[in-house]
């Protein structure tokens, strides 16, 4: 991470969930995906990420959400 931090994207640059699993489903579709790992530095700040795993969570037969954060139990799906 640079020292100054990193600049702030606005929302319209960024995939949407819905996006993002059509992408996966075309992934799926046309080269028979086996797995889906979600990352970026820690995906999990991302707002709403749980919407993101469920959406994504049946579309191939692993789903992988590495982290480098703490995870609160609580909101564990």
């Amino acid at each position: 991470m640079p020292a100054a931090g990193v600049p702030p994207c606005a929302h319209d640059d960024i995939l949407t969930y819905e996006e993002i699993q059509v992408f996966a489903k075309a992934v799926r579709d046309r080269f028979g995906l086996a797995k889906v790992r979600i990352t970026g530095g820690d995906p999990l700040v991302r707002r709403g990420i749980e919407k993101l795993v469920a959406m994504l969570a049946g579309l191939a037969g692993a789903l992988y959400v590495p982290q480098v954060g703490i995870i609160d139990r609580k909101s564990v799906v």
